[in-house]
């Protein structure tokens, strides 16, 4: 079995996520086990959003920025009617329903309440 993990910025735009498919591509035969964590800079645009969402600041033009750079990639990728537009906005809005809910005492508990609502993604790209 080969494992592969990719991230950052080997998925940090539409060429790189190419890329990694092309490379996937050719151990089409053998039995593959791909890891494929957040784009370029996603996390760090997470955090912000929810340290902003914590500190009772404004996090929408983040959040706005963070969805337009994933549509970019997906408009460069899959064409319109492809069903990976309606996961990806699935996942922002469980992210944006996270984010309607006040804040706890606990900055753990947030955070991994609110990435967990971004990152689920169930297969997203069949």
């Amino acid at each position: 079995m080969k494992i592969f993990k990719f991230g950052g910025a080997s998925v940090k735009n539409a060429e790189a996520i190419k890329n990694v498919a092309a490379i996937v591509k050719q151990y089409g035969g053998n039995k593959l086990l791909v890891v494929v964590s957040a784009m370029g800079k996603t996390t760090n645009a997470i955090e912000l959003i929810i340290s902003r969402y914590r500190s009772g600041e404004d996090f929408t033009e983040t959040l706005a920025l963070l969805k337009s750079f994933h549509k970019d990639i997906m408009s460069a990728l899959f064409s319109p009617d492809s069903v990976v537009y309606e996961k990806v906005d699935a996942l922002f809005n469980a992210l944006e329903d996270q984010l309607h809910k006040e804040p706890t005492d606990v900055f753990e508990y947030d955070y991994d309440r609110l990435t967990a609502s971004s990152i689920h993604t169930d297969n997203l790209a069949q």
